[in-house]
């Protein structure tokens, strides 16, 4: 792309810093955080491109058509795939969570009332394509393995709704402080209504999970200073290690949140808040398995009966015993009353 156009001085100056930063991450085996920046810096490049190509109406309108075709495709395909793990679960969440923001820029080509200029357009476009590429590269993760939980519609939207009444319930307490400032939240909570609303139960899970960590992030965060935030930072970011390596070692690997975990590592230095708001992502969507019972096995569910109906037996046994006993006792008390009577 490079070869076909130029960047401008600020925008050049941009694209090698996030490319240098992408580059570092990648040297520390950082990937998803190479992969964010990379990003990034693929929506400047395409929305140049469009930029200096002039496209006409007619042109990024072919474009949408086309990107709004593979969005219904990989939306349906994801819908259809079989959730077995939590990493399943979570790359349903991410998966979508992305199709939707593609979903979202086509609406607003096409949903406002104030016709949009061109350069607007093929901006758009460009966030869109490469939201869309990113949510193919995260549909690649339905291939891993790990433990297996029950996963049906009625238990997916049960925890839906039970984390939309914890963000409620944050946001509520956070708005006492911060007043309007939080209203980025209400409006995640609303999207995850309207998600439960529509039966995308999963899409639901992870804007709700976003909510209650945006608020999180604000109560917690509330009356440090700013000598204290680091020390406070590092304790946060102990709390996320402890629980993906717990959830790891029992075979639920949170791929999401150890993902929002590495990316809260890299901003850690120059953006503490930030850091802090994705740490709590991260913790968010490493304990979703709290929410679903575990998957037993066939021979689990034998040994499980087998030792139910020996528990049972053994208690029948201890009754029986007990009462045999009691028999016992009053047949003798009984003989010594008649041998003192006769005696």
């Amino acid at each position: 792309k490079q070869e076909k156009f130029s960047l401008d001085n600020a925008s050049l100056t941009l694209y090698q810093s996030r490319k240098e930063t992408a580059e570092n991450a990648t040297r520390q085996n950082d990937y998803y955080s190479a992969a964010s920046y990379c990003f990034s810096n693929d929506i400047l490049l395409r929305t140049n491109f469009y930029k200096q190509q002039n496209l006409s109406k007619v042109q990024l309108m072919g474009l949408y058509v086309v990107l709004k075709d593979k969005t219904a495709k990989l939306n349906e395909k994801v819908k259809n795939e079989s959730i077995e793990t939590i990493s399943d679960l979570q790359t349903r969440m991410v998966v979508q969570e992305r199709l939707q923001d593609v979903e979202d820029q086509l609406q607003r080509i096409r949903g406002t009332d104030d016709p949009l200029s061109l350069e607007e357009m093929g901006s758009l476009l460009a966030y869109g394509e490469e939201r869309f590429y990113s949510a193919v590269a995260w549909y690649q993760f339905f291939l891993m393995d790990g433990k297996e939980f029950v996963f049906d519609n009625s238990s997916i939207g049960q925890s839906c709704m039970k984390k939309i009444a914890e963000s409620e319930e944050r946001h509520q307490y956070a708005t006492l402080f911060l007043g309007p400032q939080t209203s980025f939240i209400e409006d995640k909570i609303m999207k995850a209504r309207k998600a439960f609303d529509k039966n995308d139960f999963t899409l639901c899970l992870i804007t709700a999970a976003q909510a209650k960590a945006d608020a999180n992030a604000i109560i917690s965060s509330l009356g440090i200073e700013e000598s204290s935030f680091s020390p406070y930072l590092e304790s946060k970011k102990k709390i996320a290690e402890r629980m993906i390596s717990e959830n790891s070692a029992e075979g639920v690997f949170p791929i999401f949140g150890y993902s929002y975990y590495k990316y809260a590592l890299s901003l850690q230095e120059k953006e503490k808040f930030n850091a802090l708001v994705y740490l709590e992502y991260a913790l968010e969507m490493s304990d979703l398995s709290m929410y679903f019972p575990e998957k037993k096995s066939v021979v689990d569910r034998v040994q499980s009966s087998f030792l139910g109906k020996r528990d049972f037996r053994l208690q029948m046994e201890g009754f029986v015993v007990g009462v045999l006993v009691v028999l016992l006792l009053l047949a003798l008390r009984r003989k010594k009353k008649i041998e003192k009577k006769t005696g």
